[in-house]
């Protein structure tokens, strides 16, 4: 229960540090030693920097198409894990994605999974409003 607490707030802190695009921030918050990033579709990428780049050329390629890319704070059923603390990725106004941390009792961020399939995107509820400012 202490851990799922954990991951809540980390969560709640990782949307926050995604949304003003602090990579200072985004970095503190991941495990020096093991992190990986997943996304459905692609292979897996492992390290910190690593990892940092792949979101520092999201946040790049997503301000040169001149598109809006938020996170807001949900839960979503995940196989037999219910209320799953998860992030919803709003693209222009839209949901295309869920982003499903993993991380250590002390808050590091062991694993990024972005799921995009439409079924699961659209399960996850938010618990906050679905808006882009």
């Amino acid at each position: 229960m202490q851990n799922r607490v954990k991951t809540i707030e980390v969560t709640k802190a990782y949307a926050k540090a995604f949304n003003a695009h602090d990579m200072v921030m985004i970095g503190d918050m991941l495990d020096a030693e093991k992190i990986i990033f997943s996304r459905q579709t692609q292979s897996a990428i492992v390290g910190q920097q690593n990892v940092l780049r792949r979101i520092r050329n999201l946040f790049y390629r997503i301000d040169k198409q001149h598109h809006t890319l938020k996170m807001i704070n949900a839960i979503a059923d995940l196989g037999k894990v219910m209320a799953q603390p998860c992030l919803i990725g709003l693209l222009n106004g839209e949901r295309a994605a869920l982003c499903v941390l993993d991380c250590k009792i002390n808050g590091k961020i062991t694993s990024i999974s972005i799921l995009t399939g439409r079924s699961v995107v659209e399960s996850a509820r938010a618990t906050e409003e679905e808006t882009m400012d």
